[in-house]
């Protein structure tokens, strides 16, 4: 499924020249709005499984992904309270993914489901408007079978061969991305994201150079994948003023930690005109609208104990 080129309006937004809100304000410069980086040939590699895909890696001159496809961030008072917001769920409804590129400011960040059936217009969309771009990867929830993530998902109750399997079919999907995120359609995958069987995943995207955003507030991120925390999980599966307290509740965490990291899905087309709303009054707040990738280099936390055979080196890609 692909979006066509044309440029909607949601009601109530105004747009500048490059289709995104940029409210005028005295505390701090904008960030500038250049494209995000295209896919670099050095940065993959064939994926065994379908050669007419690819994998990310590390570059043989050390350059990473995770720097190279992130987005730019102004320069900010150190006293500026930081707030920065990933839009899940891009790429599963061609004309509300558009609407939301087109109408978003560039330091939102977006993810793209491992699901998407034709990404390839959107992604050059999302890069043309400055929004970088993380891959949603799907993981067991809580609740599963009964809320199902689809036949690609990792679990817990898995074989490593199996996870291993699904995770570098989706990191095949698409490529030119900034980082993982284990938020999927307004679910965090909790079930294999939070637990130790996550480790293998975390080693394999920091082999590739990749990030990893943590979209379940308050749960564990295991290492050696440096990455980022979300504070809030901002529900769209609501009515407008609701989305509208999460915002703000976000805002009041960014106030008291000095920063902060929301993320929002499924995509609703309420939920893009609130964003967009909110992301318009932010300066004269003085709080700064940041890219994820800027708040997502913590260091990993100390790898546990692990049981026996441990973490694998690499996960070997199965021969065609």
């Amino acid at each position: 499924m692909k979006g066509d080129s044309s440029t909607p309006s949601l009601p109530g937004i105004t747009q500048g020249p490059n289709g995104a809100t940029a409210p005028a304000g005295p505390n701090f410069p904008e960030a500038s709005s250049p494209e995000i980086a295209p896919p670099e040939a050095a940065l993959l590699e064939v994926y065994l499984e379908d050669p007419s895909r690819h994998l990310p890696v590390r570059g043989a001159n050390g350059s990473m992904p995770r720097v190279v496809y992130a987005a730019p961030v102004p320069q900010i008072p150190g006293n500026i309270p930081r707030v920065a917001l990933l839009v899940d769920d891009i790429g599963m409804s061609a004309s509300v993914s558009q609407e939301a590129l087109n109408v978003l400011p560039a330091s939102i960040s977006v993810a793209f489901s491992s699901y998407a059936p034709d990404p390839t217009d959107l992604l050059a969309l999302s890069r043309r408007k400055g929004h970088e771009i993380f891959l949603s990867l799907p993981m067991q929830p809580r609740n599963a079978p009964a809320d199902s993530e689809g036949p690609r998902a990792l679990g817990y109750d898995h074989t490593v061969s199996e996870d291993s399997n699904n995770l570098l079919w989706s990191l095949s999907r698409f490529e030119g991305y900034v980082g993982v995120t284990n938020a999927f359609a307004g679910q965090t995958g909790a079930a294999f994201a939070l637990s130790p069987d996550f480790r293998m995943v975390a080693s394999e995207l920091d082999r590739r150079g990749l990030l990893y955003l943590n979209a379940h507030p308050g749960g564990l991120r295991y290492g050696p994948v440096p990455g980022g925390d979300a504070s809030v999980m901002i529900s769209t599966d609501t009515d407008a003023e609701t989305v509208r307290q999460q915002l703000a509740q976000l805002v009041t965490v960014a106030r008291n930690k000095g920063s902060a990291i929301g993320v929002t899905g499924p995509l609703r087309p309420v939920a893009v005109r609130e964003i967009a709303s909110w992301a318009a009054g932010l300066k004269d707040q003085g709080v700064a609208l940041v890219p994820v990738s800027s708040l997502s280099n913590l260091p990993a936390p100390q790898l546990q104990a692990m049981p026996a055979g441990g973490i694998p080196a690499s996960i070997p890609q199965p021969q065609p």
